[in-house]
């Protein structure tokens, strides 16, 4: 597939163009022909950010939920029947979410390479990239 030039990607004014151009131009499927608007690439940093911000939520909510069926199985002796492997799934798929979770910059897994990973990592692995950075800035 040959690299299209920058009359294809519709690197005009309209906004929605502009936007897609940028997050091509991000996941490295279009060259780097001419500067993107920089309002344009920090909102798609930031859009970026808040599902980072949301899948490391649903993963605190899932872990605290242990403490609930905890208690349940105190108070009702059936309840780790079937709380427990449903709290279990939903740690594990939450976790798995959040360390897969794609890089803004780089498009890879921002918190694991194929044989490391590092939930607390304040960068990314693979390209550098600092935590809650708005834009392609180095660390």
């Amino acid at each position: 597939m040959g690299e299209r030039s920058c009359s294809e990607t519709g690197g005009g004014r309209d906004h929605r163009r502009a936007f897609a151009h940028a997050k091509a131009r991000l996941a490295g499927s279009i060259p780097k022909c001419h500067p993107v608007d920089m309002r344009t690439e920090v909102k798609l940093y930031e859009k970026q950010w808040e599902v980072y911000r949301k899948r490391t939520f649903l993963f605190w909510i899932a872990l605290l939920g242990g403490g609930l069926v905890a208690v349940g199985s105190i108070l009702i002796g059936w309840a780790e029947i079937v709380a427990g492997p449903l709290w279990l799934i939903a740690v594990a798929v939450s976790h798995l979410s959040r360390m897969f979770w794609p890089c803004p910059r780089c498009r890879r897994p921002y918190h694991a390479t194929w044989f490391f990973g590092n939930p607390l990592a304040q960068h990314c692995l693979h390209c550098d990239l600092p935590k809650w950075a708005s834009h392609g800035e180095e660390r």
